[in-house]
């Protein structure tokens, strides 16, 4: 939903928006990123100052803790109390017992306790209670939270943290840092008195072969080093980070309401310009506000809105003269359409009358060819007989030509009726090929017949449909290679129309030439020199097919066979649909 929000809303809200929305963010993560370092700096510096009183007052009390020096050690407790940081301090002998203790405010009471002093010892040792056994460790450093009374110890050091969080946030109290320092002797070295090492080596006393350093434990020093200080220190400094990151998001915020204007109330103009000018009105214009982008773009528009009044003038001139010159130019074109047509007309009526007239003396010659060849007018020489057998072939395939421009010739005048009557496709499809077998067995070919179960009859012309697919299937014989292999099937559709297919192994097509196939007198360059034929077979299937209201297309690759699709429809009434979309 806010990303919808954010979508709908306009360009100055969205300028606004992110850019308060970075700023707020740097700011916080900023001031964060400065308090998480100061509190990490105080929370160090308080632990090495705590440190370096303990070291000090271990080095001063040495021999005051020697010698039981009660005043002494007093002494120097009020002196190490000066600092403000200093909460409390606690001067234990080498057995745990507390020689001297005093504290500031509230922990002067407590560490006058015993009972709250010897926690406090209890704390920096492994024992629970004054009366246990000693065993101290040195510098078990610890944090200390004192709430209403109750002491929240914590022996990870890290945890100072998140007390300096709660301090920050009101909700935790001042912390102390407990640390435990030894109070030592001065060293004794057995092998730095030459005078002392002869002594030793005449003795008879068998010492160790190394002579370590040895330094003897007088006691401990307790000190607590409280937060109170820098907790009011950071209270300021967050007040101060706070105050800084407010000024800044202010003044940003106003710079970005500022910015956003400067950008948005031109773009608010142009707009309202674009808009006059989607209806029609181009003499707006816009004086530009600023030098900066916001001006080039309002001086490019101006200069839009100039080259669009000037090509509108110009249109509106070349719309007078073109309405003329168009209705010059259909007349032309008109006249031109109609002297094609009757060439058209005059070319049929030529092919037909010359078909029709060639048919009877072609005729009359094969008569007599044949009659030659037959024996009728006596024997013949046997090169008389090859060259009348030659002859014969090429009349045969003159009428052939001759009946198939006639045929296309009616065809493309829309001579032809068509009877229309049931057809069984499978059927006439098996007669076809059983028509055809002289012409297969002649060139060896293996014919496939194969229907997906039995086909529903169509309404059709037996005969045009018999010319058509015959057509397409002796194409097919007569571009196939001898003893090659020549398929045939038919299915019904779910339209139950049926789609007929004939796939050679011939030669192919190439992709350029599928469209040109079907047009009169086509003949692939490929095989121009290698299959005779007039090239209008195809033509009159096509058209044929066309008067059954089907569809017939190719499908081929060059130098791996063709396939030759046929749909024919169910009746006449309907129309040529595309075959992929019907499948």
């Amino acid at each position: 939903m806010p990303l919808v929000f954010f979508n709908r809303s306009s360009l100055k809200t969205k300028l606004i928006t992110v850019t308060a929305l970075i700023v707020v963010v740097s700011c916080t993560t900023l001031s964060w990123f400065f308090i998480d370092r100061e509190i990490a700096s105080m929370a160090e510096a308080l632990a090495h100052n705590g440190k370096l009183v303990a070291n000090n007052l271990a080095e001063t009390s040495r021999h005051a803790v020697f010698a039981g020096d009660q005043e002494r050690l007093q002494q120097l407790i009020q002196g190490t109390l000066i600092s403000e940081q200093v909460a409390y301090v606690l001067i234990l002998s080498k057995d745990g017992r507390l020689l001297s203790a005093n504290g500031k405010e509230i922990w002067q009471q407590y560490v006058a306790d015993p009972a709250q002093a010897d926690r406090l010892i209890a704390m920096s040792t492994n024992r629970s209670t004054s009366s246990a056994a000693f065993v101290s460790p040195p510098f078990q450093d610890r944090i200390i939270e004192l709430n209403n009374g109750e002491l929240l110890v914590s022996d990870d050091l890290s945890h100072s943290r998140t007390c300096w969080l709660r301090l920050l946030a009101g909700t935790g109290h001042p912390i102390v840092y407990h640390l435990t320092q030894v109070i030592k002797g001065p060293t004794l070295s057995l092998a730095s008195d030459p005078l002392l090492s002869l002594t030793l080596t005449e003795s008879a006393l068998s010492l160790p072969s190394d002579t370590a350093l040895q330094t003897p434990l007088y006691g401990y020093v307790l000190v607590g080093i409280s937060s109170s200080q820098g907790h009011v220190l950071l209270r300021k400094m967050a007040g101060h980070v706070v105050l800084i990151a407010g000024i800044i998001i202010a003044f940003s915020f106003a710079a970005g309401v500022y910015l956003t204007r400067h950008i948005t109330t031109p773009l608010t103009a142009l707009t309202s310009l674009a808009t006059q000018v989607s209806q029609g009105d181009l003499s707006v214009s816009l004086a530009p506000s600023s030098h900066d982008e916001i001006g080039q773009l309002t001086a490019t528009f101006n200069q839009m809105t100039t080259a669009l009044k000037t090509r509108e003038d110009d249109l509106k001139e070349l719309n007078r003269t073109l309405e003329s010159r168009v209705n010059t130019r259909t007349e032309e074109l008109q006249r031109a359409n109609q002297e094609l047509l009757k060439l058209d007309r005059l070319k049929t009526i030529l092919v037909s009358n010359a078909s029709h007239e060639l048919r009877t003396p072609l005729t009359s010659i094969k008569i007599h060819v044949k009659n030659l060849l037959d024996g009728v007018t006596g024997a013949l020489g046997t090169d008389q007989l090859q060259a009348l057998g030659r002859a014969h072939e090429n009349i045969e395939r003159l009428r052939t030509l001759i009946d198939d421009l006639l045929d296309l010739s009616r065809l493309q005048a829309v001579g032809v009726e068509l009877t229309w009557d049931e057809v069984q496709l499978d059927t006439l499809l098996r007669d076809i090929v059983e028509g055809l077998r002289y012409f297969s067995e002649q060139k060896q070919l293996a014919v496939d017949i194969a229907f997906s179960g039995r086909l529903k009859p169509i309404s059709g012309d037996r005969d045009k449909l018999r010319r058509a697919l015959t057509n397409v299937i002796h194409n097919a014989m007569k571009f196939t290679p001898r003893g090659k292999r020549i398929r045939i099937d038919a299915h019904q559709l779910t339209d139950e129309s049926v789609l007929v297919s004939v796939e050679d192994s011939g030669c192919g097509i190439a992709q350029e030439e599928l469209d040109k196939v079907f047009l009169p007198f086509f003949r692939s360059p490929h095989t121009s020199t290698t299959t005779r034929g007039s090239g209008l077979g195809l033509s009159i299937a096509k058209e044929l097919i066309a008067l059954h209201h089907g569809t017939i297309w190719a499908e081929s690759t060059a130098g791996q066979g063709s396939r030759f699709f046929i749909r024919l429809p169910s009746t006449p009434q309907d129309t040529s649909a595309a075959i992929h979309d019907t499948v």
